[in-house]
């Protein structure tokens, strides 16, 4: 017996087969599964970024890796998320326009102005009702580094990871075949978690414009750091603080 895994809404949902039984039946199987009629024709089953052939037996559609574990993973889409895909979305992080990294943001004269990045970029007197655009994360740029087609926008609720350890972006099928010794976070997780160790950023070097974690403490010595914990301010307060500047320009 094999397995076939498919991801389908953020889920994995193993169905076992023969090696010799049609990608048609498997699927079949599948869609009985999950509770959908055999004839759904709404869903689109990707394996190595190729549309499934479903006349292919298992043992003729897997690659030579999943053919020797006996296992394979396939991506389920919906046929009609291709048209409402999104490509763009505001970052929740504040961002460098230029390079993307996080930035230090100030606002003052009722105009925005950012500084800080890891790379020294500094943008000045951003008029607020502009501020949104230049936040702005095209999601088909954030492509997978191992199958090279599959991107953060047409992938089921936008999931993607990165491998610390190798320092490549993952889609969730390729992730499923990755080296299980490596460390894989969210990919949205990456600017909270260091690289290199692993661990959650608890302070700022402003000497060397990056977050720190416990274990880079070490390595900025006598460099100026602040302290992230003790900077933390109530959610709401920043909130009021913000769209007050907001409401005051446009009364």
């Amino acid at each position: 017996m094999v397995e076939v895994i498919f991801n389908y809404e953020g889920i994995n949902i193993i169905i076992q087969c023969n090696i010799n039984d049609k990608m048609k039946d498997v699927i079949n199987k599948f869609l009985i599964k999950i509770g959908k009629n055999e004839n759904d024709n709404n869903l689109l089953y990707l394996y190595d970024a190729n549309i499934i052939n479903n006349e292919l037996t298992f043992i003729q559609q897997a690659n030579e890796i999943d053919r020797n574990r006996n296992k394979m993973n396939i991506i389920v889409n919906k046929k009609n998320d291709n048209n409402n895909e999104i490509k763009e979305i505001i970052s929740k992080d504040i961002i460098c326009p230029e390079c993307g990294e996080n930035i230090f943001i100030n606002i003052q004269d009722f105009k925005i102005n950012l500084y800080g990045c890891k790379n020294n970029h500094i943008i000045n007197n951003i008029l607020i009702n502009k501020y949104e655009n230049i936040q702005k994360l095209d999601l088909s740029k954030i492509k997978c580094n191992e199958c090279n087609e599959n991107d953060k926008s047409n992938i089921h609720n936008n999931e993607f990871y990165i491998c610390n350890t190798c320092n490549k972006n993952i889609c969730p099928l390729c992730k499923s075949k990755h080296d299980n010794n490596h460390i894989i976070i969210n990919y949205d997780d990456k600017n909270y978690i260091c690289n290199k160790h692993n661990d959650p950023f608890i302070k700022y070097c402003k000497e060397c414009n990056e977050n720190i974690c416990i274990i880079c403490d070490n390595e900025h010595n006598n460099h100026e750091i602040i302290d992230l914990v003790k900077i933390l301010l109530n959610k709401d307060k920043l909130l009021y603080y913000f769209f007050f500047k907001i409401f005051l320009i446009f009364v």
